[in-house]
């Protein structure tokens, strides 16, 4: 027997004389048979997270979506409505089974793999469930996969693709850009098709009127079209987890500036990272979801100057456009050539494939998010760039965003730049170091402290860690830290000479 139809079966409707009555509600026990026969299989995510899979589609247990389901089924079936409560608890004992089950399955949002990567599934969320499969071979659409992907509110379908197109050639025509911006624009797009993290923050700037919500536009809709595709930026930590949660681009559109809390979250969510809720039904569980989302921002100022966050940026700046094409134009244009974009793109991601294994195609120096650099040199030149381009493209890229970063602190920079002035070292403790800078800055008791200074041995210490990467490649010197009898040391070396 089902589980669910073994279920407290004590708990039986009253008896009525007569016929019943359609409004009488339909009772526990006839709930849990009929979701016996409809429930397909109980399972968690790797967070733990309880789903089933029913009528073919996978629904998390707590969601308004299944909710609804039980609710229509029982009304179809009986003619009698369901009250709230023995919906609840119907929805309580499937979460129960699920997590007790044993039965762990991994659950995608529009991209997924094989337990082997070697097929990757692009979901394109029709309503006949078809699913594009990429192998080593080549891409077939297909309906029916073990790989289990969920459909959020909101969420549209995508348009049947048609291969045989160069990505590049075709996206050219629809955004304001050429030359390295292009590419890493192309680049950035197609990242978004892998199917695990870390992805690049994209941060696309420029002024009024440069076209920069249109390109993040298209590059959200490319891969992952909803109702909603571009947002505001959410003023609570629990907001942007769940926007991050239900779509698997995230855009953020017109944004002036990045908080401090939000570029931490940005950093933690690109790459996989965690975020813990209250768990429904109890007041002491928690429910834990691992987050990794490809992220476009756009806005037309820089957004921050945080160095971890720029670490894993990608920093595009658009210049106003001449000679405008109107909106609904553009768009037109977009709705008939995305086809033709998606099959480029699945083109490329036979390349991908093709070439994981081959040692002729894999990155000799690693650079920061390495796994996003690989997988668009494996495709780059299906993706229509020429052999090299991407990388020398991202490395500049990177090298301007150090830039912005270490200007920010510029005064700081000034005061390390002397300590390893002509080829000297510096080594000490950090307190060491911090009376030192103040020194240099000419700090005593009758002079106060600037406000751009870090008032604080930690504060110090706490800036040199986010400097460090960018301080290094834009300005030539390392920062190292060691143990010694003296406590933890910090050591300033000049590596190159700043440019």
């Amino acid at each position: 027997m089902n589980a669910i139809g073994s279920l407290d079966k004590d708990k039986t409707a009253s008896a009525q004389s007569g016929t019943e009555r359609s409004s009488q509600p339909a009772g526990l026990p006839a709930i849990y048979r009929l979701i016996s026969s409809r429930i397909n299989e109980f399972y968690i995510d790797p967070d733990g997270q309880a789903y089933v899979t029913m009528d073919g589609k996978t629904l998390p247990v707590e969601s308004r979506d299944l909710a609804d389901m039980l609710l229509m089924l029982v009304l179809q079936e009986t003619r009698k409505p369901a009250s709230s409560g023995e919906i609840g608890t119907c929805i309580e004992s499937i979460g129960a089974m699920c997590r007790t089950s044993g039965v762990v399955h991994p659950v995608f949002n529009r991209v997924g793999a094989s337990e082997d990567g070697e097929t990757v599934y692009l979901d394109l969320a029709t309503l006949s469930g078809d699913t594009v499969e990429v192998t080593s071979r080549g891409w077939t659409v297909v309906r029916g996969t073990n790989i289990r992907f969920i459909h959020p509110k909101g969420q549209l379908p995508l348009p049947m693709p048609q291969g045989g197109y160069v990505a590049k050639q075709v996206i050219a025509p629809l955004v304001n850009m050429d030359g390295d911006d292009l590419v890493l624009y192309v680049g950035t797009l197609f990242g978004t098709l892998m199917p695990a993290g870390p992805y690049p923050v994209l941060m696309i700037l420029g002024p009024q009127g440069s076209g920069k919500s249109t390109a993040t536009l298209f590059l959200k809709s490319s891969v992952d079209p909803t109702t909603t595709p571009l947002r505001t930026c959410p003023d609570k930590a629990e907001n942007v987890a769940i926007a991050t949660y239900g779509q698997h681009v995230i855009a953020f559109n017109n944004v002036s500036h990045l908080t401090s809390w939000l570029a931490d979250l940005l950093c933690n969510f690109n790459s996989g990272g965690s975020f813990a809720a209250r768990t429904l039904y109890t007041n002491w569980g928690e429910s834990r979801l691992t987050i990794a989302r490809p992220i476009v921002l756009n806005g037309i100022d820089d957004l921050t100057t945080r160095g971890d966050l720029l670490d894993r940026a990608i920093i595009l700046r658009l210049q106003p456009l001449r000679g405008r094409t109107a909106e609904d134009e553009l768009r037109g244009m977009f709705t008939q050539l995305h086809p033709l974009i998606l099959g480029g793109l699945l083109d490329a991601m036979v390349s991908v494939l093709q070439h994981k294994h081959d040692p002729r195609f894999q990155l000799q120096a690693k650079p920061r998010m390495a796994d996003f650099a690989q997988w668009v040199v494996w495709a780059e030149e299906v993706l229509g760039f020429d052999k090299g381009a991407f990388m020398r493209a991202y490395a500049e890229n990177r090298s301007s965003a150090s830039r912005v970063a270490v200007d920010e602190q510029s005064e700081l920079v000034g005061l390390l730049g002397t300590l390893v002035s002509k080829g000297s070292n510096w080594m000490g403790t950090i307190t060491e170091l911090h009376v030192a800078l103040k020194k240099q800055a000419g700090c005593d008791k009758m002079k106060p402290i600037p406000s751009w200074f870090p008032n604080t041995v930690r504060a110090l210490s706490n800036a040199l860690t986010r400097l460090a990467p960018d301080l290094e490649r834009a300005r030539g010197i390392s920062i190292t830290r060691s143990r010694s009898n003296q406590g933890r040391l910090v050591e300033l070396r000049r590596v190159q000479e700043p440019s």
